[in-house]
């Protein structure tokens, strides 16, 4: 299962990308973040913003990067 499974399965089939470089999955239903957050944790990623991983971005090509 990959992220757009997830979101398929529990959210409005809707990934959005930030200007920060984040993927959000919307419309979770509250009794089924746990099951989202596993989930993804399932494919190797994480939520966390204190993983080291979350503070990497990548912008090349990009004026000020």
């Amino acid at each position: 299962m990959g992220l757009s499974q997830i979101a398929q399965t529990y959210g409005n089939s809707s990934l959005r990308l930030t200007p920060w470089q984040n993927i959000l999955i919307t419309d979770i239903p509250k009794n089924q973040v746990d099951l989202v957050v596993q989930a993804i944790a399932d494919l190797g990623l994480t939520i966390a913003t204190t993983d080291p991983y979350a503070a990497i971005v990548a912008c090349s090509g990009c004026t000020g990067c």
